[in-house]
């Protein structure tokens, strides 16, 4: 266990991401899982109790999410989230608040996309994220905060069934055929749950202070993808390829560079997407 930290605080544990994370960090931390119907962030009176539960020696991390954003009222719903729960703590000087972003902050670059790059965010669901980090960078200004970006996360798991490795699984269990936007051809990060909810407990047992950026590094295509799950799985669905009636997403490149993660993590490795398709 890390020194003076006595538990970690999980908001929105239900979640596929802290549920995945939650089970690194069993072994080495005590954790309080924080979701409804017990506690609803939307509703302050009803996370009083909570605030009495919540020392400075605890860790937060702050999971919880209206996801993915497609409405204004998602999206203030999110904001008034984060707000509750921040004015619930109030003067408590916790040791880490430990948020999970995402790399929608991000505008689009021909560029690598680093920890630095301008934060123009081209959507509501990042919009919301990019103003939560900065409610979240006002409020602590000793700087004990922890803002964490994931890429596009796949793995066994998650509910929201996103365009890419996710929902291809879906079509291929189903035997339905895969519709692909364009020819497949947009170059994308993507990461798997288990290299994400490692690299999230190894910076919360660190302790680090400030934001990264939780990327491979690596792009693929999403036609590509598609291919080789299909080959994997030994499917007999084909793959629809479908007319874009709107530009293609980010210009058809998201790449990121991760120096500033392998700096702060020793020897990390990410499964490839290939050996990854042998824990769907």
């Amino acid at each position: 266990m890390v020194e003076n930290i006595s538990r970690i605080i999980v908001i929105g544990s239900n979640s596929f991401i802290a549920k995945n994370v939650i089970n690194k960090l069993r072994a080495s931390f005590e954790i309080l899982e924080v979701k409804k119907p017990k506690y609803n962030l939307l509703k302050y009176q009803s996370l009083l109790d909570l605030k009495k539960k919540i020392t400075n020696k605890d860790i937060i991390l702050f999971v919880a999410a209206e996801a993915p954003v497609k409405s204004w009222k998602s999206y203030y719903n999110n904001i008034n989230m984060l707000n509750n729960f921040l004015k619930l703590i109030g003067n408590i000087k916790i040791k880490n608040f430990v948020y999970i972003s995402s790399d929608a902050v991000f505008s689009d670059s021909k560029k690598l996309i680093n920890e630095k790059t301008n934060k123009e965010p081209e959507n509501l669901h990042g919009l919301m994220h990019l103003n939560r980090e900065n409610i979240i960078t006002n409020t602590f200004i000793d700087k004990n905060f922890l803002i964490l970006r994931p890429t596009l996360v796949y793995g066994l798991g998650d509910k929201h069934n996103g365009y890419g490795p996710n929902y291809f699984h879906t079509q291929i269990k189903n035997k339905q055929n895969i519709n692909i936007f364009g020819r497949g051809e947009e170059l994308r990060d993507h990461i798997h749950i288990d290299d994400l909810s490692t690299i999230i407990s190894k910076l919360i047992k660190k302790n680090l202070y400030g934001d990264f950026n939780l990327v491979t590094g690596k792009v693929l295509k999403f036609d590509f993808i598609a291919k080789k799950m299909i080959k994997k799985f030994k499917s007999s669905i084909i793959i629809n390829y479908l007319e874009r009636k709107s530009p293609i997403p980010h210009n058809g490149y998201r790449a990121f560079d991760n120096k500033k993660l392998l700096k702060n993590i020793k020897n990390l490795k990410f499964t490839s997407f290939t050996k990854s398709l042998n824990k769907l």
